[in-house]
């Protein structure tokens, strides 16, 4: 249960027959805050790629990190294969 998620520890703990009301709403509330947080911080990192990506904005050609790879397809395939051999 030490490697589980804080999520799904949270889960497991609401359903104890014995978990006392106010401990569950206050982890819960606190799990709430985080995740929303580490949601926040990976919307802004998936805009980023997105707009990198976007072959509609003006900067992809300058910067062309992509090489010849020109759909979106291509593109996520090199970044997942680069991503693997890492």
């Amino acid at each position: 249960m030490g490697d589980q998620p804080e999520a799904l520890r949270l889960a497991e703990y609401m359903d104890a027959p014995l978990s006392d009301p106010k401990d569950v709403a206050d982890a819960a509330a606190a799990e709430l805050r985080r995740l929303h947080a580490e949601c926040e911080s990976l919307r802004a990192d998936a805009e980023r790629y997105q707009w990198l990506r976007d072959p509609a904005n003006a900067y992809r050609d300058e910067w062309n990190y992509f090489g010849p790879y020109s759909s979106e397809a291509e593109i996520d395939a090199v970044i997942d294969a680069a991503r693997e051999a890492k």
